[in-house]
């Protein structure tokens, strides 16, 4: 049975240029060509031809790819052509969900910022469990400042990197006051933290920070936070609560300052409480 070049398009569901496509690069020649017409015609047996073509398009494979297999006919060297197209994809795969999160967290931190109330803002919110990975410098932040913190959070990088983190999670950077050196009043904090997944990561890594309640200060500034810490611990004493843990200080939503390079932060100071 010979099917006009037209039959065939419409029976494979493809274009009349399509065919003539694969005509010219000699995938899929015509079963015959009228020698006083011209016309091209096919036998419906090509059709599995066609099935073929389109099944290895679908996994990846350039029609160029695909002629040099009809020609080779070497299996072996497709079955390694193939298994790298999939890899290939898995990885594109694995990046395109990893892009996801990131717009995800990013909205979610937006969405956050937008509903805060204002700098200087005192509250008492419950706070899920989180998990983190901490750097310890050495040096006191409320003594060294901002340049210290950059200088930290380069190195929090660093080893993020080492690991193909560095994208997944250098992100609302913050630094811990801890337990001993908060009652006492001392300002002392020389750790430096990104919240993250903790199946991304072997359990070693990470510090477990529990869910509970927390009093917490907004600010709109790294330099006011050694003022708005000692109000948040006077409104603690004010409340009757009991200190449970660790001070931390958060980034909600970071962005560059108009007109200076340095890191704009909108914060959430924190400390865990018990209301008895």
């Amino acid at each position: 049975m010979r099917l006009s070049i037209g039959q065939m398009a419409r029976l494979n569901h493809l274009t009349i240029q399509t065919l003539r496509l694969y005509d010219k690069l000699n995938l899929l020649k015509p079963a015959y060509v009228d020698a006083d017409s011209g016309y091209r015609y096919y036998s419906i047996l090509q059709c599995a031809k066609l099935d073929l073509i389109r099944s290895m398009k679908l996994c990846g494979l350039s029609l160029k790819e695909i002629k040099d297999y009809f020609e080779s006919g070497d299996i072996s060297r497709l079955t390694e052509e193939l298994k790298a197209k999939k890899d290939q994809i898995s990885s594109e795969i694995r990046l395109l969900n990893e892009q996801g999160e990131a717009i995800r967290r990013t909205l979610d931190s937006f969405e956050q910022y937008l509903a805060a109330p204002p700098d200087g803002t005192i509250t008492l919110e419950y706070i899920p469990r989180r998990h983190i990975i901490l750097l310890d410098s050495g040096n006191n932040y409320f003594e060294e400042g901002l340049e210290l913190y950059e200088h930290s959070l380069l190195q929090l990088k660093h080893s993020l990197a080492d690991q193909n983190m560095e994208h997944l999670y250098y992100r609302n950077p913050g630094t811990i006051w801890r337990k001993d050196k908060l009652l006492k009043r001392e300002f002392v904090s020389t750790e430096v933290y990104v919240l993250v997944n903790p199946g991304n990561f072997s359990s070693w890594e990470i510090t477990e920070i529990p869910a509970g309640m927390y009093q917490c200060i907004y600010c709109d500034n790294f330099s006011k936070e050694r003022s708005y810490a000692l109000r948040l611990l006077e409104q603690i004493e004010k409340n009757g609560y009991t200190i449970s843990g660790d001070y931390l200080c958060e980034t909600i939503v970071e962005t560059p300052l108009f007109g200076k390079d340095e890191r704009g932060m909108f914060l959430r100071l924190q400390i865990p409480v018990i209301i008895s």
